[in-house]
């Protein structure tokens, strides 16, 4: 996870979203943890623009852990971004 979280911070997304996803397979039962990495790779996956599967990773956190607010948060927040707006 720091792996990850250090090349978020340098800009490095691609790289980021390899290191979280490699650190999901690491212990399957760590629930909190695990939730933690989904919503990190759903931010990396809004970096790169790829909403759905941001959205996608919060889902798989909230999941994981109900009463992890954060990834409620980013994924309302991007499922915003991602719909259409209605013209009045």
């Amino acid at each position: 996870k720091e792996d990850g979280n250090k090349a978020f911070k340098e800009g490095n997304y691609k790289l980021a979203y390899e290191l979280y996803t490699e650190a999901l397979g690491i212990d399957p039962n760590n629930i909190k943890t695990n939730a933690k990495l989904y919503c990190n790779r759903g931010t990396v996956n809004s970096k790169l623009r790829k909403l759905d599967d941001a959205i996608e990773d919060c889902t798989n956190a909230v999941k994981l852990d109900d009463t992890y607010i954060k990834a409620y948060l980013r994924r309302a927040q991007w499922w915003d971004c991602s719909s259409p707006r209605l013209s009045l």
